[in-house]
């Protein structure tokens, strides 16, 4: 297990869909534990730097598309 975060480069190119839900305790766990290794993970975005901001709200979007996707199976619908 890296004890490095992952670069916000690398969290942007992780692409989620229904499939994933099999695996959504494995995908939150990850991206959890990166805000962790950032030291981000219980700090206010009103007091984090414009980059880590950023790097925050997309860790917590990854958790909170697939809580709210994969308890709505016609979340990842294609329409």
């Amino acid at each position: 297990m890296s004890t490095q975060p992952a670069s916000l480069n690398e969290l942007k190119q992780i692409k989620l869909s229904s499939r994933d839900c099999a695996h959504i305790d494995y995908h939150v766990n990850y991206a959890e534990r990166q805000l962790k290794l950032k030291g981000l993970l219980d700090k206010n975005p009103e007091d984090l730097s414009d980059e880590d901001r950023q790097y925050n709200a997309t860790a917590r979007i990854m958790v909170w598309s697939l809580r709210i996707g994969c308890a709505n199976p016609n979340r990842y619908a294609k329409k």
